[in-house]
C-alpha cells in the first residue's frame, strides 16, 4: 500500500509542477519540485523492497528530472526503467515508459533525439503495440492524441 501512496503523491505533484511551469509561478515551481523529488525518491527507495513497482518508480524519477531541466539524467532514468521492465516482464509499466520516452524525444525542447539507437516514433510504436496487446484503452487514446499532435 505504501508504494501506491508514494507513486500517487509523486504523480499528483508532477502534475502540479507541470501546471506551475506552464503558468510561470516561481514559488509554486520551487514548492512542487521539492515535493515531487521527495516522493519520487521515497517511491524509488520503497521499490527496492517491492520489485513490482521498480519500473514505475524509475519512470517517475525520470519525469521529475525532465521537469527539472536535467534531460540527460532523465533519459538515463528511463533507460533503467526500460531495463527493469524488460527484466521483470512488467509490460504495462514498460509500455508507459516507452510512451514517456517517445513523448520526450519528440519534444522540441529535447536535446536528445535518439535513445538506444531508437527515435521517438519507434518508442511510440512500441508503446502502441504494448497498449494494444494489453487492451489498455485509456493509454491508447493518450498515444493517439500525442501522435495527432505532431508525429
Amino acid at each position: 500500500m505504501l508504494s501506491s501512496y508514494l507513486s500517487s503523491q509523486c504523480l499528483l505533484n508532477l502534475y502540479r509542477l507541470e501546471r506551475a511551469l506552464v503558468t510561470g509561478d516561481i514559488p509554486r515551481i520551487r514548492q512542487f519540485r521539492k515535493t515531487v523529488f521527495h516522493y519520487g525518491r521515497a517511491a524509488l527507495k520503497n521499490s527496492k523492497r517491492f520489485a513490482a513497482e521498480r519500473t514505475k518508480a524509475l519512470r517517475l524519477m525520470g519525469d521529475c528530472l525532465w521537469l527539472s531541466g536535467k534531460q540527460a539524467q532523465a533519459f538515463s532514468g528511463w533507460q533503467r526503467s526500460i531495463r527493469e521492465g524488460e527484466g521483470l516482464n512488467a509490460r504495462p509499466e514498460l509500455s508507459r515508459t516507452y510512451l514517456e520516452v517517445g513523448r520526450r524525444l519528440a519534444d522540441e525542447k529535447s536535446r536528445i533525439r535518439r535513445l538506444n539507437g531508437l527515435r521517438a516514433e519507434d518508442y511510440l510504436e512500441k508503446a502502441g503495440r504494448g497498449f494494444t496487446e494489453l487492451d489498455m484503452e485509456s493509454e491508447e487514446s493518450e498515444l493517439d492524441l500525442i501522435s495527432s499532435q505532431g508525429l
